[in-house]
């Protein structure tokens, strides 16, 4: 059996279970994935004598005194950089650890604008539309943050906090994606960044496979006829 198994939504539109696969992957832990179809009966039926919190990502590590749940995607982050802390998950630095820290926390409980008006949709890419004040005032501050970890700390490579992603870059990966799907307005030392993410093996593979699912989750299509994508 491999030490963890991940369970997942569909790699087309769960941005969160990108947020908890992504560090993961990288740290190179032993692990399988359990995709579920977001939405379905069987979704919430799976996590049945698992875990109460029905929700994606979910981790279980097996372990040989029981297995341990971890649920929502920062805590999954977290406990693999704890179990894994030579995969360089957090930048060593104090002051670029402490920044790191805080754009990812502020990513896991903001950007709700943005989140709505623009779910995550690796396969779409679609006609280019206004976005909402708030909306856009989400994809501002995300282009600042970006701006401001590259400056301070990136200087010697292509992610925010230098040659190798950090969680930070994980959790701010399905914004990139969005950048691509709904074609956002971002500085050129943003646009570098999103490129290094998609260029970045890991998300690679997210993306062939997100690209190779057929099923659609309907909320997650954006009426294409809109002018505006939120308020």
């Amino acid at each position: 059996m491999a030490d963890f198994t991940l369970y997942i939504g569909e790699k087309n539109y769960s941005s969160w279970s990108l947020r908890g696969w992504l560090p993961l992957a990288h740290s190179g832990a032993d692990f399988i994935e359990v995709p579920l179809a977001l939405d379905t009966p069987s979704f919430y039926t799976a996590f049945d004598g698992i875990s109460s919190v029905k929700k994606v990502p979910l981790l279980v590590h097996h372990l040989d005194s029981g297995d341990v749940v971890v649920w929502d995607s920062l805590a999954i982050a977290d406990y693999i950089a704890r179990h894994y802390p030579d995969a360089g998950l957090w930048p060593r630095d104090v002051r670029a650890f402490a920044c790191a820290k805080s754009i990812t926390a502020e990513m896991h409980s903001g950007f709700t604008a943005l989140r709505a008006a623009c779910p995550m949709n690796i396969r779409g890419i679609f006609e280019p539309k206004k976005f909402g004040p708030e909306t856009l005032s989400n994809f501002q501050r995300f282009d600042e943050l970006v701006q401001d970890a590259r400056a301070r700390f990136g200087v010697s490579g292509d992610f925010m906090f230098g040659a190798e992603p950090t969680i930070a870059d994980f959790f701010y990966a399905p914004i990139a994606s969005r950048c691509e799907t709904y074609h956002a307005p971002i500085s050129d030392v943003t646009r570098a960044w999103v490129d290094a993410i998609f260029a970045h093996p890991l998300m690679v593979k997210w993306c062939e496979n997100a690209a190779a699912e057929t099923s659609v989750v309907v909320a997650d299509e954006i009426d294409l006829t809109a002018k505006v994508l939120g308020q």
